[in-house]
């Protein structure tokens, strides 16, 4: 499979990512693959709980046992009608799926969503997620800290744009067109 462009969102938890994904699919009109959305499909089928700590957990035993690669095809495959030459990339935690990513596009962007740990706790608080609701900042913490996790920030160093998430949403929106026209992807 090689796909002509991609472009990837990533950052922690509550940093914007849905957000930022949703605008950047308006704009380009490109179908989105969402690693969340394919956890929480295999969640589902299998009964597990609807919890954060449980989607991770999947995700990390997937990681381990399957490797990057048949990870990001099984995602591809689950959330990508045949056809679609350019994709956007949602939920990417490791440098080794980047890599593939890179592997099989012809031309990949990066983008990575800063937000402070306060910014990030309130948006949450304010989701009320099924199992997750009135966590103290302490929990909020671990669970932003859980093995799954420990990989987005290396993934800042190599993006190709970083986007300051804590600023209002037309700021946010404004860098973002700036980045797509600069770049030719729209």
């Amino acid at each position: 499979m090689i796909l002509k462009k991609s472009i990837i969102v990533c950052g922690k938890i509550c940093s914007g990512k849905s957000m930022v994904i949703k605008f950047i699919s308006e704009q380009t009109k490109w179908p989105i693959v969402s690693f969340g959305a394919f956890i929480r499909d295999i969640s589902l089928k299998q009964n597990l709980p609807a919890t954060r700590e449980s989607y991770q957990q999947i995700g990390q035993d997937l990681f381990e046992n399957w490797g990057a690669k048949k990870l990001l095809l099984e995602a591809i495959k689950f959330s990508v009608p045949l056809g679609q030459e350019n994709v956007l990339f949602d939920g990417v935690r490791h440098k080794s799926v980047f890599f593939e990513i890179k592997r099989i596009c012809e031309q990949t962007f990066l983008i990575y969503l800063a937000a402070d740990e306060k910014i990030r706790y309130d948006r949450f608080n304010s989701r009320k997620n099924v199992g997750d609701a009135g966590l103290s900042l302490e929990e909020f913490l671990k669970i932003d800290k859980q093995q799954i996790e420990s990989g987005i920030e290396a993934l800042g160093s190599s993006a190709d744009l970083i986007v300051d998430a804590s600023r209002p949403t037309q700021d946010i929106y404004q860098a973002l067109m700036n980045f797509l026209t600069r770049e030719r992807v729209i």
